[in-house]
């Protein structure tokens, strides 16, 4: 005897659920889902754009920042904070680059529609075999709160946290420090007085040496400041490649972490779960699936204590991103070794964010090659606009669901170049940029995480009322 469910003919109403299933001769009607609220991207009315970490006084360096005011914007600014201050105004359609010579910081600015197009970037690259490396970073909005990973003070390594102070009004900031020893008690690290349109820079092998890695918080318990780690790597006088780590968003439950580019070395995931003890898993996401990292398929993080996760040389036969769950929100990063051809560099990657609308970046004139390393959840079209002086070229390409995806976005030195990068979905790509740029007669590379909404607020989906 057939069972009565499978008979739709003979039963026409099944509650399952709470769902109320309206089964025809031969096939089952199911009452209409509503669609799924989808993020929305506001403009918003004014822009700051800050670019701590710019050691201009230091020897064998040329430092650069870079802004660009999008077709739509009608001008910008760009207040170069230093011993010999600057101010610029940029214009429409303008890329505009300043070279620095004395340590500062950057500060750009637009308002009304010129908010939501304006881009700044800032870029260091070493000249000399004592400073060979390149690194490249955006420049972020000022803000209360900053966390950073990445850095370290072992033998042949420099990190220095720069905190900047753009604004015209004095900030007091806190920083919280962990290491894999643990959380710092230093006192110095509270109450630190940062005048306005100034920087405070802490070694951070003074405040806790030899340590693989650090986490930072930096909480400005008034004002607002922007924060950067300045990474330098050197054995007897060659260099080892130089990083710099922007400030990024807090902890989360689940997260990607960075694209690991193909050909690194020396990969490691640091884990921090600030104030509680958790569980984390680890997955690896290849060109043929995910799969969990070995010995890190179900990690217990301690409280306060930053753990170190080794990522094997053989799993980075290609573009690899790193997928961190935890049953709390951690703080997470990655540091790795990128090497192409004849020449090796320090990189490291945060957790990515979703690119809403538009991720822009600019692209130095020296630069040679770079690439977009891409993930999505799922088949997503993304188109690419690279602007070149007044050329404009646009493609479009799939990113497949679940795989990490080159495209490449620039090839051949010579000409400065602003690209724009937009999913077709809202919210699913994330993604990392690959720079290599000549150094001293070699391939010097930078991994610079794609950001998006500069010059937006994403208001988060809510949820339909339910009526029962």
């Amino acid at each position: 005897m057939t069972a009565w469910w499978r008979k739709p003919v003979d039963r026409s109403f099944l509650m399952i659920g709470g769902t109320l299933l309206v089964a025809g001769a031969g096939q089952l009607l199911v009452a209409p889902t509503p669609p799924t609220p989808t993020t929305v991207v506001v403009p918003i009315s004014s822009l700051a754009l800050a670019c701590p970490a710019l050691p201009g006084d230091t020897p064998g360096f040329s430092i650069a920042v870079k802004g660009v005011l999008l077709d739509g914007g009608r001008t910008a600014a760009l207040d170069l904070q230093s011993s010999k201050p600057s101010k610029t105004t940029i214009k429409s359609g303008d890329v505009h680059t300043t070279f620095v010579t004395h340590s500062s910081s950057a500060l750009y600015t637009a308002a009304g529609i010129s908010a939501s197009n304006l881009v700044a970037d800032a870029s260091i690259a070493g000249t000399s075999t004592t400073t060979r490396g390149y690194a490249s970073y955006a420049c972020q909005p000022p803000s209360a709160s900053q966390w950073l990973m990445g850095g370290s003070s072992e033998a042949g390594r420099i990190s220095v946290l720069d905190i900047a102070n753009v604004e015209a009004t004095p900030a007091t900031v806190d920083i919280e420090l962990w290491t894999e020893a643990g959380k710092s008690a230093a006192r110095s690290l509270s109450g630190i007085e940062i005048p306005a349109r100034s920087r405070e820079q802490l070694s951070l092998a003074l405040v806790d040496p030899g340590r693989a890695m650090y986490a930072v918080h930096v909480v400005a318990t008034s004002g607002q400041v922007t924060s950067a780690i300045f990474d330098r790597g050197q054995q007897a006088l060659s260099s080892l490649g130089v990083d710099v780590i922007p400030g990024a968003g807090g902890p989360l439950a689940s997260a990607i972490v960075g694209v690991i580019p193909e050909g690194s070395t020396s990969a490691v995931l640091g884990l921090l779960s600030p104030g509680t003890a958790t569980s984390a898993r680890v997955s690896l996401i290849t060109g043929d699936g995910t799969y969990g990292l070995a010995g890190a398929e179900n990690l217990t993080l301690d409280a306060d204590k930053l753990t170190l996760v080794k990522i094997p040389d053989d799993a980075l036969a290609g573009d690899v991103a790193v997928m961190v769950q935890a049953d709390t929100p951690v703080l997470s990063g990655v540091t790795e070794r990128v090497t192409i051809r004849d020449g090796s560099d320090l990189a490291s990657a945060a957790m990515l964010a979703p690119i809403f609308r538009t991720a822009s970046m600019t692209i130095d004139s020296a630069v040679s090659q770079a690439t977009a390393l891409l993930y999505s959840d799922v088949d997503c079209t993304v188109t690419v606009t690279v602007r070149t002086g007044k050329d404009v070229t646009t493609k479009s390409g799939l990113v497949k669901a679940g795989q990490v995806q080159r495209v490449k976005l620039v090839g051949g030195s010579g000409a400065l170049h602003v690209v724009s990068i937009s999913p077709s979905v809202d919210g699913v790509v994330r993604g990392s940029v690959l720079l290599q740029r000549a150094s001293v007669g070699a391939v010097a590379s930078s991994v610079e995480p794609l950001t998006s909404l500069r010059g937006y607020v994403a208001v988060p989906p809510v949820a339909p009322s339910v009526t029962r």
